[in-house]
Formats: C-alpha cells, sequence, structure tokens
C-alpha cells in the first residue's frame, strides 16, 4: 500500500488530521494488454511473443479465440516491465509474459485473436496477423537515411520497431509514374505503444503525402501516393511524439493499387458510383427500376433504359444522366435535396473524359475485410441467436458474426463475411449451420450459410441490391427464407443455394418470415402493415393472416405449434395461428378469425419477441428499454425488467438454463431469469480492441 498521507478537515475552526489513503479512492485496476511484439507471424511460426499490459503477472493462460488452434502456445516467463523514457507507466502497464507459440504450415492466414486469462476475466483481445511464409519480413537495421533504406517490393509486409527516442526507419520500393501506391501501418490501433507518422518521398526528395492517422479516431498511419516519374519512393516512419521502445512495434504494408487511369481523372468505381450510391439507386435498381435504368453497375448505365441511352461519352450536355440532374429545377431525383453543384461538375466531367470504368475485377462496392474490425466502442446489436444445445451464443457484429459461449464466459469465434450489417441470425434445427442474412444498402443483399463445427463458410447465397432481414429455417433444415428492403419474400434451397421462390405481394420492406412446421407455407412480416401467408411450392400469396394496422417490426414462431407471435410500430404483440381454418379466407370473411391473444400494450415500438424453448415464455422489448415476459398461455405478465441501456434489438431464450438474452443500442448482451426480470449477467457483445478500449466488466452472476 502507499504511504497513508493525512487529511485536513476543519469543522468550525476545529482542525483534525485523519489518514487518508489515495489508494483507496482508486478503482481496482482492469487488466488489459497494451502492446504485442511482434505483432504478425508467418505460417510455421516457431518463437516467443511478447505482450505488455495491466496486472499481466497475475496471468494464469493466454487463449487464443476460434476453432482453429495453435499446436502450442502457453507462458514461458512473467515479469515486471520498464518504463520507456518520457512516457507514463499508469497507462503502459506494469508487467509482461512472454509467449511460447508454434502454428502449423497450414495455419488459417489472417487475424489471430489472443487474450490473458487473469483470474477468472480474460482481457479484451489484440490480434496477431498470420501471413503466408515468405510474404512477412523483419526489419533490417541500420535503416535510418535514404542511403540506407531497406528494400521493399509491393505486396511484402515488415515487421518492425521503432527502438529508441527519435529513432528513423527508413524504406524504399520502385515507383512507376502514375502507378497507385498504397502504404499502410498498423501499430497504436492493434496492439503498440508506437503513434505512427508516416511520410512518403520520390527519389529527388520530394514530399508526396504525410499521414498521421490512418482512420476517424484511429491512430495508424495510411496513404495513398502517386509518382509522377519513375523511380524509387521512400517511406519514412517515426513516431509522432518522438517515443521509441522495444513496445513501438509496427507492420508496414505496401500495395499497388490497379487503376485504369491516373487520379486526375474521374473513374466510375472511385468517383461516381458513391454518388449515385446516395442520390439515385434506390430507385434505380433491381427490384425498383424507374424507366427500366439500372445504375448499380457501369454495365447497366450504359445500356440505358426504356428511353435509350443516359449517356454519351465526351457529351455530358447530350447526356439525360446529366441533364436530368442540372438547372434551376433538376428533374432528378423527384424527392428530397437536389445533387450539389459539386456532384453534378463531377458527374459532367466523367461523361466529358469518355466515362472511365475503373469497376476492381471482382466488382463494386462492399467486400470482406482482411482483418477483423477494431472495436473502440460498442455497436449496436441488431441480432442474437443460441444455439439448439446451447453451447454457442452468435451475435451480430460489423462484417462478422461473433461467437461466444452459451453461458457468456468467453469469445470462441469470429467470422468474416461480405455483408458489413448482419440483421439477424437462425441455427438450422440440428445446429449444423448458423444462417445470416444481410448485406449492404443499395449495394447487394446477402444470406449467410456457416458450418459451426468448422467456423467455415459453406454458401454465401447474393439476391437483390439491398439488405435482406428475418431469416427462417424449415424444420428439415433444407430451406431458408428471407425478406428484403427490396419488398419481396425470397426461398432458396439450402443445399444449393438455388432460388425456390419469389413473392411480391409486400409493399413495403419485409422484417421477417417464418416457415410453418410442414414446411408447406411461409408467413412475413412488412413495414406495409401487412402478415401474409403464402404457398411456398408456387410463391403465391394464400391470404392476409392478419390485418394489424401499424407497421409490423418482429417475428417469432411458436417452436411446437404454427402460431406466430409479432409485434410493431404501436407496442402491440400479437398471436395468431398461421393458417385461418386450414385455408384461403373468402371475400367478406373476418381477417382477424385467426387471432388468439392480444397481449398487453406496451406504448412503444417494439422491435424484438421471442418464445422459449417450450414456448410457454414469450418475450418482447423495444425503443424505450424495457423488456416484458408474458406467459403464452393465458397473455399475464409475468416480470418487467426496466431499461437498463437504451433500445431493445434482440431477444433470445436459451434453450435449457432458464434465462433470457438481450442486446441493442449499447452493445451490451444481458442474461436475465425470465420469471423475475433479475439480472443474471451483463457482457460486452464484441471484443474492444487496443489500448484506448476500456474492458467491460461483467456482474456476478445470480
Amino acid at each position: 500500500m502507499r504511504p497513508t498521507q493525512l487529511l485536513i478537515l476543519a469543522f468550525s475552526g476545529l482542525a483534525l488530521a485523519v489518514p487518508y489513503s489515495p489508494a483507496e479512492d482508486k478503482p481496482e485496476p482492469i487488466p488489459k494488454v497494451t502492446a504485442l511484439v511482434p505483432l504478425a507471424v508467418p505460417q510455421g511460426f516457431s518463437g516467443t511473443l511478447r505482450m505488455r499490459g495491466v496486472k499481466l503477472k497475475e496471468s494464469r493462460e493466454i487463449r487464443v479465440d476460434g476453432p482453429t488452434q495453435p499446436d502450442k502456445i502457453g507462458i514461458k516467463e512473467k515479469k515486471d516491465a520498464a518504463t520507456p523514457n518520457g512516457m507514463e507507466k499508469d497507462s503502459l502497464g506494469e508487467s509482461e509474459v512472454t509467449i511460447d507459440l508454434s502454428l502449423a504450415a497450414d495455419f488459417p492466414v489472417g487475424p489471430m485473436s489472443l487474450s490473458a486469462l487473469v483470474g477468472d476475466r480474460p482481457t479484451a483481445p489484440v490480434l496477431l496477423q498470420v501471413m503466408r511464409s515468405g510474404q512477412l519480413q523483419e526489419e533490417k537495421e541500420p535503416n535510418n537515411g535514404f542511403a540506407s533504406a531497406m528494400k521493399l517490393e509491393a505486396g511484402q509486409r515488415v515487421n518492425g520497431l521503432i527502438n529508441g527516442q527519435r529513432d528513423v526507419d527508413v524504406f524504399s520500393v520502385a515507383g512507376k509514374a502514375g502507378q497507385a501506391l498504397k502504404v499502410c501501418v498498423a501499430a497504436h490501433g492493434v496492439a503498440s505503444l508506437l503513434d505512427p507518422l508516416l511520410t512518403v518521398y520520390d527519389a529527388a526528395g520530394q514530399q508526396l503525402g504525410t499521414k498521421a492517422d490512418g482512420s476517424l479516431g484511429g491512430k495508424d498511419a495510411a496513404i495513398l501516393v502517386r509518382p509522377t516519374a519513375d523511380g524509387a519512393v521512400f517511406l519514412v516512419l517515426q513516431d509522432a511524439l518522438d517515443f521509441g521502445s522495444e513496445w513501438h512495434s509496427y507492420r508496414l504494408e505496401v500495395e499497388v493499387v490497379e487503376s485504369s487511369k491516373p487520379s486526375s481523372g474521374v473513374g466510375f468505381s472511385r468517383d461516381i458510383w458513391p454518388v449515385l450510391r446516395a442520390n439515385c439507386v434506390s430507385c434505380h435498381r433491381p427490384g425498383k427500376l424507374k424507366g427500366q435504368l439500372d445504375l448499380t453497375a457501369m454495365a447497366a448505365l450504359l445500356k440505358g433504359g426504356k428511353h435509350g441511352e443516359v449517356v454519351k461519352k465526351g457529351a455530358p450536355a447530350d447526356s439525360p444522366l446529366i441533364t436530368v440532374i442540372s438547372g434551376d429545377e433538376p428533374e432528378m431525383p423527384p424527392e428530397g435535396p437536389s445533387l450539389s453543384e459539386a456532384e453534378v461538375a463531377l458527374l459532367s466531367r466523367w461523361v466529358a473524359e469518355g466515362a472511365v470504368d475503373d469497376t476492381p475485377a471482382d466488382g463494386l462496392g462492399t467486400r470482406r475485410p482482411d482483418q477483423w474490425p477494431l472495436y473502440r466502442a460498442l455497436p449496436a446489436v441488431p441480432a442474437l441467436a443460441f444455439s439448439p444445445d446451447g453451447s454457442l451464443l452468435a451475435v451480430a457484429g460489423h462484417h462478422e458474426i461473433i461467437l461466444h459461449r452459451g453461458d457468456g464466459s468467453a469469445i470462441t469465434g469470429r467470422w468474416l463475411g461480405n455483408a458489413p450489417r448482419i440483421e439477424s441470425l437462425a441455427f438450422s434445427r440440428d445446429g449444423k449451420y448458423l444462417a445470416a442474412s444481410g448485406g449492404a444498402p443499395s449495394e447487394f443483399g446477402e444470406i449467410q450459410l456457416w458450418d459451426v463445427a468448422a467456423g467455415t463458410l459453406v454458401r454465401s447465397i447474393r439476391a437483390g441490391s439491398d439488405t435482406l432481414y428475418g431469416v427462417s429455417w424449415s424444420d428439415d433444415g433444407t430451406r431458408l427464407a428471407v425478406g428484403g428492403a427490396d419488398k419481396l419474400v425470397r426461398a432458396f434451397d439450402a443445399a444449393s443455394g438455388t432460388r425456390l421462390m419469389q413473392c411480391d405481394n409486400h409493399l413495403d420492406w419485409v422484417f421477417g418470415t417464418a416457415f410453418a412446421h410442414d414446411g408447406s407455407k411461409l408467413i412475413s412480416i412488412s413495414r406495409d402493415r401487412g402478415v401474409k401467408l403464402i404457398d411456398m411450392a408456387s410463391g403465391h400469396l394464400i391470404d392476409d393472416a392478419a390485418r394489424p394496422r401499424e407497421p409490423v417490426l418482429a417475428l417469432a414462431r411458436h417452436p411446437l405449434e404454427d402460431l406466430v407471435a409479432f409485434t410493431g410500430s404501436e407496442g402491440k404483440v400479437r398471436l395468431h395461428r398461421m393458417a385461418p381454418r386450414g385455408g384461403r379466407l373468402k371475400e367478406g370473411d373476418d381477417k382477424e378469425e385467426s387471432a388468439v391473444r392480444e397481449f398487453e400494450h406496451m406504448a412503444t415500438p417494439l422491435h424484438a419477441v421471442a418464445f422459449s424453448a417450450d414456448g410457454t415464455r414469450l418475450a418482447c422489448g423495444g425503443q424505450n428499454g424495457e423488456i416484458r415476459l408474458f406467459l403464452t398461455e393465458s397473455g399475464k405478465r409475468e416480470a418487467t425488467i426496466p431499461s437498463a441501456g437504451g433500445a431493445i434489438f434482440a431477444l433470445a431464450f436459451h434453450p435449457r438454463e432458464q434465462y433470457l438474452a438481450s442486446a441493442g443500442s449499447d452493445g451490451q448482451v444481458r442474461f436475465y431469469d425470465p420469471s423475475d426480470g433479475h439480472l443474471r449477467k451483463a457482457f460486452a457483445a464484441v471484443p474492444l480492441s487496443g489500448p484506448d478500449a476500456l474492458a467491460v466488466p461483467a456482474p456476478a452472476a445470480k
């Protein structure tokens, strides 16, 4: 304990000296990792890593999250860590561990998540990049000037270290006139004390660019440069504050960025597509082709619409694409603000320059990232689902699905995909597969089908040009259904990805689907106030299964009976049979004949509804953050859970244990006792990364 100080208190002229210890005012430090050396290793690596942080001398083991484990990993040594000159010890951590690591020669390439178990609490994970053999180079000293620069080739990666105050590392790479080079430094944002400052020069010593921050809120550097002449390009790297030590590690990456035109020109993919996506493709895309014009791809744009071509290369004044967005009162877009003068000028210049197509070989837009996302704050969680045996909890993240243990004790896997948003998750009844639906708005919709045991993507099913919602399985596991922002309901063969059915009877976004237990019918809900019953064999509408008179936002099917519960924007929860009287209602019949029960009104939009595994309980939650639990049979409210952290977007009952999982706008997953609403546990939905992130302690279980 630190030396006790005296705190002087004065009361009516009487001074008292009482013992005071400042340590008593400080909360117990949270274990965390602040630095990792090195930041990358090759496949087949066998050697040691060093990890620095807070309370690491108390660590019991090093964990790797994910289905593929190293051949060997363990703690070799634990000791105090020296503080680099000029830096504050408290923020860096006081201890370090040396880790023995061995990887197989075919260990998967990509980020490997490492965490230290301190007591019974794992630290937030840090990412060690595993790279192909031969791709990774080690920095060679001395390289502190142009004359001694370490030579690199595009495509290479370098493990390096700014090993002292005012140390500078210099690299050279062959540059070509007009050819873009992308230089990235991963350091502080991964697990390093280095705050990198990157400067790029040409062979004549002319500065081409400098960068201290690679992204909003980040502390890593990224630069795109285009030399004007052939010759060496020099990359100069240092710490932004001139610190340096054995913990100031980095990973340097250099890539050639292919382009069909120099940066002085305007390209479709780089410049025009972002404008069209933001202003035009909501009405001109597959599924909503106003004027039969599709603007989601270069080839489709050049094809034109029902009135002919919209682009005449070299002649913007004769191109309808330009004339309809120009002038004092432009025709397009028909609603919302007009394009800015700068946007109109950009499109006009593109047409005048010949409408250059720089679309990459693998297409436009969003795709699977090379590395796991780094979360510096908890994102909203739109979906979660328990595996049928309760051993896993799948949670939607950004570009990924995060697999937690079913009791919330640890992350066991992170599955990256193309879709930046995952909107719904559903395990097959046998637990072998996990389906996820999502996509990129105005770009594509996607169903991902994952092999749970292997942690591998079996199939990606692309459908439409907008996000997909409400994925569901048939009971036999052979079919998948999904709704979409394009107003369509679709069903697919799970084994082949072949589309089996498509229904277009909704007038607005479709948020949910559910199969009847025999698989013959499908129910769908929409923002258009529709609850539709669809024949699976033909895709034809059987009838409106209900008329809720409010936009319908969430759907859950009873696990044992052909009953569905749905919720809407007015805060009502309704229970309906899936097929009134077993068939189509006649004209004039009561469309509410399928109704079983309406539960107590909540007076807030409800985004989530879920049945317990035996169907005896029903939970719902929404915008005001409150969760209510009802007995399905009687409709009686069993428990009320007050708001704990903002809107609720996802609910799921554990299939075997007595707890309900919730998640929403604050990024926390919470487990509640469904009988009385008592909070049993809370934890972060995603791993917070980097030394700036705060670990989120979970309350003790009940």
